[in-house]
């Protein structure tokens, strides 16, 4: 799964609900802000669904996320969204950490 895949997924997830009337990405200096426009709803609201399309987008890969509210417009609604893929270690520290050891690689 790439992080394609994941942002696809969790862009899927707002179509279902309603009070939702759009959603746009714009990466401004590489870093991704969703505009959310929302009449209906309220801060707390947008960001509980942002929650759970981020949870059901990361089931499966072992990505994590993070969101901060940056401002907030008549009906437009501004996060910092990011998803954040793991690096991988490129050499071993002796602590034996199991699945992550680069000595265990093939």
């Amino acid at each position: 799964m790439t992080l394609d895949d994941v942002w696809f997924s969790f862009f899927s997830h707002f179509t279902r609900n309603k009070l939702i009337e759009q959603v746009e990405k714009k990466e401004i200096t590489h870093v991704p802000f969703l505009y959310i426009t929302s009449s209906k709803g309220d801060r707390h609201q947008i960001e509980k669904w942002i929650h759970i399309a981020s949870e059901t987008a990361t089931t499966n890969a072992k990505v994590t996320w993070q969101t901060e509210f940056v401002r907030h417009a008549t009906s437009i609604y501004v996060y910092r969204h990011r998803f954040f893929v793991p690096q991988r270690k490129s050499f071993c520290c002796g602590n034996v950490c199991g699945t992550d050891c680069t000595r265990l690689r093939l």
